[in-house]
């Protein structure tokens, strides 16, 4: 896994998981009180996220 952070500065971290034969998908996952969610867009600023979009 690999910690990267949206432009608002909230963290997340990315797992790279099989997704069928040679491929491997980034599930963009972060943590609250809940659990571990993989998410589409910052719960703290609302911006979508994907892989190029964090820092």
């Amino acid at each position: 896994m690999q910690q990267r952070y949206c432009q608002c500065g909230a963290a997340f971290l990315v797992a790279y998981l099989p997704g069928g034969p040679g491929l491997l998908r980034a599930h963009i996952v972060a943590a609250n009180q809940a659990g571990i969610h993989t998410v589409h867009r910052c719960p703290c600023c609302g911006q979508p996220v994907d892989i190029n979009s964090l820092r």
